[in-house]
């Protein structure tokens, strides 16, 4: 039951008969088996009432009915509402049992598998797949894990949000003898960010590993030895972080053709006029290289391109008719302040000014000149600055 008994706190029947075998029955109070840890309780034969129950619901053959009678935590106001919510949580927790064909019913429908991994997805992309052994202490035999690494579709905003693809469904996944035990685990491998909601894994054991997993009586609330976790670590940590960098670059990529820099560009033309330009200078000073600023407004047209991040926010070219300001796309800057609010036009054409701002006070100053080397320094600092505080 899992999830869902603890948040009823139920007491729970149920029947079931193994091949051509007698009906037996059984009940307990959840809370109570979470008091004793353990889930050990009485079993006898099923009334004729229990019987009829079976055979109406199940037929002949194995099977197993289920009855939930307390409610002491059901805070639905609908029960269709938390029917759908246990058909979600068994489509997803059972769901390797379900792809072999075993079938569960929740008043009266039927639950389909559920895999967080969208694992046969056409668009989903399997990162990796890959079976390793681990010896839980000295001499004992090697037991195997199965490790997938999955980058999720972009089914896209509204779709997303109602996936629930999101920070607290982010992460590793494990199932436990082809039962889910857990979900959405970071083993110390990242910090929980929205930029990693696209990336989960899954790891498949055998309850052989129950002692290293850390693993109660409830099958769940697992905590990992750290020989297992570095283990994990080892093979998945940075196969992980090259699927994240990935999925950023190319959600950068998709966004900045999005970004829209038109207005911004006609908003500066159109105040040229009376913006402050970089000084025209026929002849230089004594000593001091030539200003290359050949022209008397300061028509800007944007552009971005791959500086790595270490790099400067933004780079200028002065060419024949405008002068062109470069957003670094690997640098935070760029994507917080622009690819995060692509759809805020406003707040691009202000970053835009003040992008052509800083620009024109630097194609101010002479390669060399004094100056310009204390407005390299500034910017320096600047550009270090941000990528700490927004990276």
């Amino acid at each position: 039951m899992g999830t869902s008994s603890e948040d009823l706190n139920p007491k729970v029947s149920g029947s079931f008969v193994s091949e051509d075998g007698p009906v037996f029955y059984t009940d307990f109070d959840v809370s109570k088996a979470i008091e004793n840890d353990s889930f050990a309780n009485g079993l006898g034969p099923a009334s004729p009432d229990d019987i009829e129950l079976f055979e109406e619901k199940v037929g002949s053959g194995p099977g197993t009915i289920v009855t939930l009678k307390g409610r002491d935590r059901l805070t639905y106001k609908s029960i269709d509402t938390y029917v759908d919510r246990l058909k979600r949580e068994f489509g997803r927790i059972y769901r390797h049992f379900l792809k072999s064909n075993l079938r569960i019913m929740i008043n009266g429908e039927a639950v389909k598998p559920i895999d967080p991994l969208y694992w046969d997805h056409p668009d989903t992309e399997q990162v990796m797949d890959k079976t390793i052994t681990y010896a839980p202490y000295k001499g004992a035999s090697a037991e195997h894990i199965r490790i997938k690494i999955a980058k999720l579709p972009d089914f896209g905003a509204g779709m997303n949000r109602e996936l629930k693809i999101n920070q607290a469904n982010q992460g590793i996944y494990i199932s436990r003898n082809m039962r889910e035990i857990a979900k959405g685990l970071t083993l110390n491998m990242w910090t929980k960010h929205n930029s990693y909601n696209r990336i989960r894994a899954e790891l498949e054991v055998s309850g052989r590993l129950d002692e290293q997993l850390g693993v109660n009586f409830m099958k769940r609330d697992i905590k990992i030895e750290q020989g297992l976790e570095q283990k994990l670590q080892s093979v998945m940590a940075s196969v992980i972080e090259t699927a994240h960098d990935q999925l950023i670059r190319r959600e950068s990529k998709t966004k900045a053709k999005e970004l829209k820099h038109e207005g911004s560009e006609k908003l500066i033309e159109s105040k040229s006029r009376v913006l402050i330009k970089p000084e025209q200078v026929t002849k230089s000073e004594p000593n001091e290289p030539k200003i290359a600023y050949p022209h008397t407004t300061l028509r800007t047209k944007f552009d971005h391109e791959g500086l790595r991040s270490e790099g400067p926010i933004y780079s200028v070219e002065v060419l024949a008719d405008h002068m062109k300001v470069i957003y670094n796309a690997d640098h935070p800057f760029f994507k917080r302040f622009l690819l995060d609010n692509s759809d805020n036009q406003s707040l691009v054409e202000a970053v835009d000014a003040l992008m052509t701002c800083l620009a024109a006070v630097e194609v101010s100053y002479p390669q060399g000149s004094s100056q310009r080397q204390m407005f390299d320094t500034f910017k320096a600092m600047l550009n270090n600055n941000v990528r700490v505080l927004l990276g």
